[in-house]
């Protein structure tokens, strides 16, 4: 294939003019994590016709076929993960370029720069502009999503210490072979600065709260302080118990154990940074509960958007509480994850009898569901997996935008759930299930913003596919919800999988949520009856 080269003469690493957005993104520090894993953990073949030689300024890191793993160095890159892959893989592109002497055009990937921007969704900077739009810390008080820096040379995004002096990191690097977006543990270096993004939010990343052995549990969390951090407990969402403080908890403490836990009890946890003695807003909510002998749930809170919404206030969210309580009610056991734990595969999800996720309305900037989500969830519902979905915009983000490399096969042949249109001007704020289905019977409403979570601005009316039926409907008739139960991909057992066009958590009424709740678990626990849904 013809290639057309450009050359620019650079002196250093980052010499070449920063692009910078207009308004930077609200960012947290899982969604920081989460695009750079992605990034990290992206598996792609190397071709024949992706390997170059005899190009002037140009210098490719693969000398051979085969499968790799990262999006590759290129100096003066910028590419996301779904741009590399339509540039490399789709279109045949020459993968990477690892000699600084020009930018080439024709080759892609990312540089050490062009990788810590697309993390911070910042617009392009280099090593050398980061300081305009970043704060300088201390290694003593370094978060994760923190950058460490060296100026006109490379830059580094700081993940956790895993020992003295000893740093977890993820970068795109020549310092690996072949150069490309890698995870590595390596020493302290003074020459690099540590940096703050200046758009993170103040409150901690809470990733985890999971039940352990003898009522206790684990909780994760990032977040970033100089005094350390506070885990606060409550039973009932109004009143919080400290349940373990700074003093337990320093600035570099990413996880704590909860001991005492009852059985049959829910426990809602969320996480504050301390910094000389204020305490910043607090986390998201997640939400434990252990019951004995019950089937176990796992709750995913993928909702990220909300840190650049107009209703946040400036705070997180505890969406999470709306679903978990009336699982509760059931009798459930649960678990509660923030997305990112599934997508870098921290958390099995084939640990539990189901998995329950909510996506709010996220959208297509912060992807409703990853490549890499995507991923771990066709490996669960091909082995039989149970997955019930909701929120706002979803499909509109799978199908209609279409920006990732697997959105429509994925919504095709895993959720059998296709898009027609979203917009509650025309589909209304209500919906009621269809006769002969697990909703038959139940009618209620969401959210216009007057009910205490958000304004539903634009519901996914769905449509199913492959075996699929339409449980629920919007009030002028649109598809509000769809079910399927089958096998899908290579697998030999049958899913059951539950995707609903709305917020489940934005149901106004608390009794609606419960009877919601109710029959989709019922769908995944009650045998279904030939002919119909006669004992739902």
């Amino acid at each position: 294939m013809t290639k057309l080269l450009r050359f620019a003469v650079t002196i250093g690493m980052t010499a070449f003019v920063a692009q910078v957005a207009a308004v930077p993104d609200t960012m947290a520090r899982d969604q920081i994590l989460e695009i750079a894993y992605e990034a990290h953990l992206l598996e792609w073949y190397c071709d024949t016709y992706n390997i170059y030689s005899g190009v002037p300024n140009a210098t490719c890191p693969y000398s051979a076929p085969g499968w790799q793993q990262g999006i590759s160095y290129k100096w003066g890159g910028t590419d996301t993960r779904d741009s590399f892959w339509k540039n490399v893989v789709t279109n045949h592109g020459w993968a990477g370029d690892i000699n600084s002497a020009a930018i080439v055009s024709g080759t892609y990937g990312d540089d050490c720069s062009g990788y810590a921007s697309n993390c911070l969704r910042s617009g392009r900077y280099t090593t050398s502009s980061f300081p305009t739009i970043c704060t300088q810390v201390t290694y003593a008080t370094i978060a994760p999503g923190d950058l460490m820096n060296k100026a006109s040379s490379h830059v580094r995004i700081f993940e956790k210490y895993t020992g003295t002096n000893l740093t977890m990191l993820l970068e795109c690097t020549t310092g690996v072979s072949p150069g490309r977006v890698t995870r590595r543990v390596l020493s302290t270096d003074s020459n690099y600065v540590p940096l703050r993004y200046n758009y993170v939010v103040p409150w901690p990343s809470l990733t985890k709260v999971i039940a352990g052995s003898n009522g206790t549990a684990t909780v994760e969390f990032l977040g970033a302080a100089t005094t350390g951090f506070r885990v606060y407990t409550s039973t009932d969402l109004v009143t919080w118990m400290l349940a373990v403080s700074e003093s337990s908890l320093g600035p570099q403490s990413q996880q704590c154990s909860l001991t005492g836990l009852q059985s049959n009890t829910t426990y809602y946890v969320r996480v504050a940074a301390v910094n000389g003695a204020a305490e910043t807003s607090l986390s998201p909510v997640l939400a434990v509960r252990i019951a004995p002998s019950a089937k176990k749930v796992l709750l995913v809170n993928g909702y990220d958007r909300w840190t650049r919404k107009t209703e946040s206030g400036g705070n997180a969210h505890a969406f999470l509480a709306r679903d978990a309580n009336p699982l509760a009610q059931l009798g459930f056991a649960f678990d509660s994850v923030d997305n990112l734990r599934v997508l870098d595969r921290s958390v099995s999800l084939g640990s539990y009898d189901a998995v329950w996720w909510l996506l709010g309305d996220e959208s297509s900037v912060d992807d409703a569901l990853s490549y890499q989500e995507q991923l771990v969830l066709q490996d669960y519902l091909a082995a039989g997996g149970k997955l019930f979905i909701s929120g706002s915009e979803v499909l509109y983000d799978l199908v209609a935008k279409a920006n990732t490399i697997n959105d429509l096969p994925f919504t095709q042949n895993y959720l059998r759930c296709g898009y027609v249109s979203d917009g509650s001007a025309g589909n209304g704020y209500s919906f009621t299930g269809l006769p002969g289905t697990v909703f038959q019977g139940l009618s209620g409403s969401f959210d216009n913003g007057s009910s205490g979570t958000f304004n539903v601005y634009y519901p996914d009316v769905l449509t199913p596919l492959g075996g699929a039926v339409s449980t629920l409907q919007y009030a002028t008739g649109g598809t509000a919800g769809i079910q399927y139960i089958g096998t899908v991909g290579s697998g030999s057992v049958p899913a059951k999988i539950c995707v609903v066009g709305f917020p489940f958590e934005t149901i106004t009424s608390e009794a609606v949520r419960l009877d919601f709740a109710r029959r989709v678990t019922n769908f995944f626990f009650a045998p279904a009856e030939v002919g119909g849904w006669q004992n739902y």
